[in-house]
């Protein structure tokens, strides 16, 4: 087709779109007021089927509260408004990059999920699902409001990629009875001076992989009161303090009340979990954390038969008690390759269905178990004890930053299979040789060292081929 013809085509389909529009304006201005109100309630109640079909939602800090919040193009302002919204199980709710200054209330009214199917708060911080730029996303107390997240009523939520900053009683708070489901997942939590992560008269609760930032006026980082469900799980969780406030308070020395204004005579604790009045039959598994700089390092107390408890490679630096556990005469309990060291008091443990084994401790300024070995100590009640290491300090990669895997001798390949995880802290898999004997076996602590792998060799083999010499 040459030019010309060409140029003809394009004419009478420009005419034709024309032609249409003008038609389409035409029937709209042909309506009734009426009728376009009918119209309008038709679209109205379409999109309100929409919105109560949908099972994801977007918030963004460019949104509006009156948008429907169902594209991305069209998000909610509020994470309130989104939670509000939301009535499929189970769905999710995107929130773009930025700062959200409110506190977000989980209301009796608030759509619930299963523990299996967890409705979801996820911040995306890649800006992927919501077209935006990457980023933190924040929920923020202006340093005025009391709570990040309110736990008033609902369950089985989950919540990932958040960042809690400026609260000033708790990042995330629950008093009401029968709350159950909820999960972090690599979330940030500014401890305020009083707690971080408070659940009391609550259920099922996971916190994995997130990180407590610490310092000397902060108060308890987590405070779990758990009174049904079957699950608690606290694992690859950091609540080590950083930079110079690393090993800064008196704990290690024995001063109980340097840190914080909790509350709580005594100061500042780093894993605090008690399962109190419970009927149903509890998996508790603390393991792959680390904390630092606390009057209780790792604190777990049940007061039932029925709990059972994992608590195996953690690292706890700098505190009062390093490790004190309190369970049951008939509740078993694993408490497996740990290393507690430079602490006033390694370890209290009363477990009298327990297996401690493996375990590291160092650097004791006072202990009930000195000079005495733990074999006869009176503060260790446990039904098995195997490979308890004492004063034999490891080497860490740079504690002040948050890295402890170990890159000395001590500590490496020295862990037990019974209760060890599959994963370390940041997700490596274990075991990995790191002695260079060709045997994987596990570390110590929180962390599976890769440098030593990487660093030692075994000569398998020498053959002289020569020398330069004249």
């Amino acid at each position: 087709m040459n030019r010309a013809g060409r140029f003809i085509l394009v004419v009478v389909a420009a005419l034709l779109s024309l032609a249409m529009h003008v038609d389409l304006a035409s029937a709209q201005q042909t309506l009734t007021p009426a009728q376009q109100r009918a119209r309008q309630r038709a679209e109205q109640r379409a999109l309100q089927q929409a919105i109560r079909n949908s099972r994801v939602f977007y918030v963004s800090t460019r949104g509006n509260d009156a948008n429907s919040g169902i594209t991305p193009s069209s998000p909610h302002r509020t994470i309130q408004k989104a939670m509000d919204t939301v009535r499929q199980t189970p769905s999710v709710i995107y929130v773009a990059p930025g700062t959200y200054d409110e506190t977000v209330t989980l209301k009796s009214t608030t759509r619930t999920g299963t523990w299996a199917r967890p409705m979801r708060l996820v911040g995306d911080v890649g800006g992927v699902q919501t077209g935006s730029q990457p980023g933190s996303v924040i929920i923020s107390g202006g340093r005025t409001r009391q709570y990040g997240i309110d736990f008033t009523g609902s369950s089985n939520w989950r919540f990932e990629n958040l960042e809690f900053r400026g609260q000033t009683v708790a990042n995330t708070w629950t008093t009401a009875t029968r709350i159950s489901g909820m999960s972090f997942y690599n979330c940030t939590f500014e401890v305020t001076p009083q707690w971080g992560v408070y659940f009391a008269n609550s259920g099922n609760l996971a916190l994995v992989g997130n990180t407590f930032l610490r310092t000397p006026v902060s108060g308890h980082a987590t405070y779990v009161y758990q009174t049904l469900g079957t699950v608690l799980t606290i694992t690859e969780n950091r609540l080590s303090m950083m930079g110079s406030d690393y090993l800064s308070t008196g704990f290690r020395r024995g001063l109980a009340d340097t840190s914080g204004s909790s509350g709580y005579a005594g100061g500042s604790y780093g894993i605090a979990a008690f399962v109190q009045n419970n009927t149903s039959r509890i998996t508790a598994t603390i393991r792959n954390n680390v904390v630092s700089d606390a009057m209780l390092g790792i604190y777990f107390e049940a007061n039932q038969q029925r709990t059972t408890l994992i608590c195996s490679n953690n690292t706890v630096v700098g505190c009062y008690y390093g490790m004190h556990i309190q369970t049951q005469v008939r509740g078993p309990a694993t408490i497996t390759n740990n290393i507690t060291g430079d602490s006033y008091i390694a370890a209290r443990i009363n477990a009298p269905r327990g297996v401690l084994a493996n375990h590291l401790a160092y650097g004791i300024e006072r202990s009930p178990c000195r000079p005495e070995s733990w074999t006869s100590c009176t503060a260790i009640t446990v039904r098995q004890l195997a490979n308890i290491t004492l004063d034999l300090a490891p080497e860490f990669e740079a504690p002040e930053r948050g890295e402890f895997a170990l890159v000395g001798d001590v500590g490496i390949d020295a862990a037990t299979t019974v209760g060890a995880p599959s994963i370390d802290l940041v997700g490596t898999q274990r075991p990995i040789d790191g002695d260079g004997d060709e045997v994987a076996v596990a570390d110590l602590g929180a962390f599976e060292s890769q440098l030593q792998a990487t660093r030692r060799f075994r000569v398998t083999r020498w053959t002289e081929i020569g020398t330069d010499e004249e």
